[in-house]
């Protein structure tokens, strides 16, 4: 039966004149109030608010928020083209994925530091 397919595709294939066109896609469901939404969420106890939409849009920078035990809880969707990985794929891991060879021990330490007493930081990792 599989054998006999195959010879009426190939058959098929012979004759048909296919014109191979561009794929373009949009995301159109992408959702980027509900991104806002649990950003807003996670720093509603903060004691220093932070606007999104300036660093996202304006700074063109990406957020990660981590909780005490040192796992990621948030990530904006533009961390993709930073490092490959997609948001929801970060959720739970730790931050140390971000850190390389490159990222300094100051910079480890201040991270360190920030986390353990659960302040806001900004560092440059290196990886």
């Amino acid at each position: 039966m599989i054998l006999e397919y195959d010879i009426a595709w190939a058959k098929y294939m012979e004759n048909a004149k296919i014109i191979p066109l561009p794929l373009t896609c949009w995301d159109i469901f992408y959702n980027y109030n509900s991104e806002i939404e649990n950003y807003n969420f996670i720093q509603k106890e903060w004691k220093t608010k932070e606007n999104f939409s300036k660093i996202v849009n304006l700074e063109k920078r990406e957020i990660v928020i981590t909780n005490a035990n040192q796992e990621i809880v948030f990530a904006t969707n533009g961390i993709y083209d930073m490092n490959g990985w997609n948001s929801f794929e970060m959720i739970g891991k730790s931050p140390k994925i971000f850190q390389g060879k490159l990222t300094s021990e100051t910079s480890r330490n201040n991270i360190r530091t920030a986390i353990k007493n659960q302040l806001p930081f900004k560092e440059i990792m290196v990886n």
